[in-house]
């Protein structure tokens, strides 16, 4: 998969089951692309730093990304925009899972646990 131009340096990927390929950046950008062929399908823009982690679950409809910034974004994924941002780490978001149960969890570089309602993006 060819990932070319200003937004080449992906730090983390997901990808749902009809292929999409979901890659958080060292600019701060999140990018959905075709997992077959690389085209870009849309580009969101909502972290002040580099992206660490990405995850979505199997469908594609919940995306979320977490940054050197510290912050969690819930993406709209047909829309590439933020369903919510919050704060969620001082020192930075290190990991995020989704769980079976509407819920993500997050953990910081300071070694912090967060849970997070998927749907309310809080």
């Amino acid at each position: 998969v060819p990932l070319e131009g200003k937004y080449a340096f992906p730090t983390a990927f997901c990808s749902s089951a009809d292929g999409t390929l979901v890659s958080g950046h060292r600019d701060g950008t999140v990018q959905w692309r075709d997992g077959r062929t690389g085209e870009e399908q849309r580009r969101g823009d909502h972290h002040v730093n580099g992206i660490q982690v990405v995850v979505c679950d199997p469908s594609g409809a919940h995306v979320l990304s977490g940054g050197v910034d510290g912050h969690i974004v819930f993406w709209d994924p047909a829309t590439a925009s933020p369903r919510a941002k919050v704060k969620a780490h001082d020192d930075g978001v290190r990991h995020l899972a989704l769980g079976p149960d509407g819920q993500a969890y997050s953990v910081g570089d300071d070694g912090e646990l967060g849970q997070w309602d998927v749907a309310k993006g809080e």
